[in-house]
């Protein structure tokens, strides 16, 4: 366990502007072991990245990753349109090219699946992305 009063002192002298090889020498000449020392200068270079993290650049980043689920959402849904609008070649080419052994109408009846999945799953990134952009 980290003493509190390693902690302490680590803090306070990378606060003050010392260097890591400064305080861990000071704190061996004190009769501290090293892995006390590495834990405790470990934990406060870990908190100070923590806190390094500006509230401005979580809110660009979910404003990213919302652009980018709403636009790949429109973009699927805009493909299920298209594949809706010539269905009938779009399953005959599919039929042709995957799957020559099946039946028009099985085929057909993958292509309306694929296409409900597409509309769902553009719908869903667009809600993911509008949640996301709110944040």
């Amino acid at each position: 366990m980290i003493s509190q009063e390693v902690i302490d002192y680590v803090r306070h002298q990378l606060d003050a502007g010392h260097s890591v090889d400064e305080i861990t020498s000071a704190l061996k000449q004190q009769g501290w072991l090293d892995t006390e020392i590495t834990d405790a200068v470990n934990r406060i270079q870990s908190e100070h990245t923590q806190n390094s993290i500006k509230p401005e650049n979580k809110q660009k980043s979910s404003l990213t990753y919302g652009l980018g689920s709403l636009f790949t959402g429109l973009f699927l849904l805009v493909f299920g349109i298209l594949i809706m609008l010539d269905i009938q070649s779009f399953v005959l080419s599919v039929v042709n090219t995957f799957f020559s052994s099946i039946a028009y109408s099985t085929a057909e009846i993958l292509v309306y699946i694929l296409t409900v999945l597409l509309f769902l799953a553009g719908i869903t990134n667009i809600l993911s992305g509008i949640k996301l952009m709110k944040k």
